[in-house]
C-alpha cells in the first residue's frame, strides 16, 4: 500500500490497534460498522488548525483519547485524537502522523470531501536514490509501489550516434522543466539501447517518475487510474513497448492515442503537467500522426545500431580487438553470443531476442 494513498475498506475490520479502537469507538457511537480510509506521512498539527478553521461549525466532538468503556485512557496516550465532524469520525495518531476516516454509506461525498483537505497535508519525503513510481494492481485498486532505479553508467557520446547528444540535451532540458508537458516518442529495433537511455536519464531528473504497464495505458482516464494521477502531478510516466496505444485511429476516431493527446496536449494536461515518455519497436509511420505536431512533441529520436567506427572503438574499450565492418546495436556488443531478431523477420514471431551458439 502507497504511504499516502488512500485505500477504502468497506465494512470490514481490516486494521489492528488504533485503527480497531475507532471503528469500535463509531460503531458504539453510531450502531453500525464504518467504511474506513486510510492515509499515512501526514502534518497533522496543520490538518487540526485547518480543520478548526474549515468545519469550526460543524465539529461535534474533539477528544484526546477514545470515550469507549472498558478502555483506559492510558492505553492512547496524548499524541492520540478523535475528531468527529458531523457523522464523520477521523481518528489522528500525531505519534505515527496518520489519520483514519471512519463514516457511513450515507456519509461518502463527506468523507471524500475530508479526505482530499487531508491530502494536502500529506509530508514531501526526500528521496535519497532514484525510484521509479510502478502502477500495479492490489485487492485495494491500482496503487504505486515505489522500486529503487539503478542508474545506467554509460557514456552517451560513445553508447550512441552522434546525432543523439543534441536530442538527449533537449529532452533532458525540457523533462527537468516544473509545470511541464508534452511527449517523448523514442523508437528503433530491440538491443539499439531505448532501455538503458531511460534509465540513465530517469537517474539525473528530480521528479516522480511512473511507469505505466502497457496494458494499463488505454485507460489514463478510466475513473480507476485518473485519481491516482491527480495524486502526483508534475510527474514523467514512462510507457514502455507502447505500440498499441500510439497507432493511428481507427475510422470512428475512438482510440487510446485520444487518451495520450488529452494528457499532453489537451484540457488534462493543464491540471495535471505530466510528461510522457514512449518507446516501441515498430516504425513511425505507424504512429497516429496527431502526436507528432509540434509543440505537442517534446522530441524523437530513431535509436540505430552503432557506427561501425563508434562500435569498434567500443569493442576495444572492453578488451576487444575486432575490426567492425557493419553497424552493431548494444545488445550485439555487449552479448555477442545473442542474435538479434529485427523487426519483420520471422514473419508470426514475437518480436526481441533469440538465443544462438556460437558458430
Amino acid at each position: 500500500m502507497h504511504q499516502s494513498e488512500f485505500i477504502d475498506f468497506t465494512n470490514a475490520f481490516s486494521g489492528c490497534g488504533e485503527e480497531l479502537l475507532a471503528m469500535r469507538w463509531f460503531c458504539l457511537r453510531f450502531g453500525e460498522c464504518p467504511s474506513v480510509l486510510h492515509a499515512r506521512d501526514l502534518h497533522l498539527d496543520r490538518l487540526m488548525k485547518r480543520l478548526k478553521g474549515e468545519y469550526a461549525t460543524r465539529m461535534v466532538e474533539v477528544y484526546g483519547s477514545a470515550p469507549i468503556a472498558g478502555c483506559r485512557p492510558t492505553r492512547l496516550g496524548a499524541h492520540q485524537w478523535f475528531v468527529l465532524v458531523d457523522s464523520v469520525l477521523m481518528a489522528m495518531d500525531f505519534e505515527m502522523g496518520s489519520l483514519e476516516i471512519c463514516y457511513r454509506s450515507a456519509d461518502r461525498m463527506f468523507a471524500d470531501e475530508l479526505a482530499m483537505v487531508v491530502k494536502m497535508f500529506r509530508k514531501q519525503r526526500p528521496r535519497a536514490k532514484p525510484t521509479l513510481g510502478v502502477i500495479t494492481a492490489s485487492p485495494h485498486g491500482l496503487e504505486v509501489v515505489d522500486l529503487e532505479l539503478r542508474p545506467s553508467k554509460i557514456d552517451l557520446s560513445q553508447h550512441y550516434n552522434d546525432d543523439f547528444m543534441a536530442v538527449h540535451e533537449r529532452i533532458e532540458q525540457q523533462l527537468r522543466k516544473k509545470k511541464n508537458k508534452g511527449l517523448v516518442l523514442l523508437h528503433g529495433q530491440p538491443g539499439t539501447g531505448k532501455t538503458s537511455y531511460i534509465r540513465y536519464l530517469l537517474a539525473r531528473l528530480k521528479k516522480r517518475v511512473l511507469f505505466i504497464p502497457p496494458s494499463y495505458a488505454g485507460s489514463l482516464t478510466d475513473p480507476q487510474l485518473l485519481p491516482l494521477l491527480m495524486e502526483h502531478p508534475d510527474s514523467v510516466l514512462v510507457i514502455e513497448d507502447a505500440e498499441r496505444i500510439l497507432a493511428t485511429r481507427n475510422h470512428d476516431g475512438h482510440s487510446d492515442v485520444s487518451v495520450l493527446l488529452n494528457i499532453a496536449d489537451g484540457l488534462l494536461s493543464d491540471c495535471l503537467n505530466i510528461q510522457m515518455i514512449c518507446t516501441f519497436n515498430t516504425d513511425l509511420s505507424r504512429v497516429d500522426q496527431a502526436l507528432l505536431r509540434e509543440g505537442r512533441l517534446i522530441a524523437r529520436y530513431q535509436f540505430k545500431p552503432l557506427h561501425p567506427l563508434k562500435a569498434e572503438a567500443l569493442l576495444g574499450q572492453r578488451g576487444i580487438g575486432r575490426e567492425v565492418n557493419a553497424p552493431l546495436t548494444l545488445a550485439q556488443i555487449y552479448h555477442p553470443s545473442v542474435k538479434e531478431v529485427s523487426v519483420g523477420d520471422h514473419a508470426g514471431s514475437p518480436i526481441g531476442f533469440r538465443s544462438h551458439q556460437n558458430a
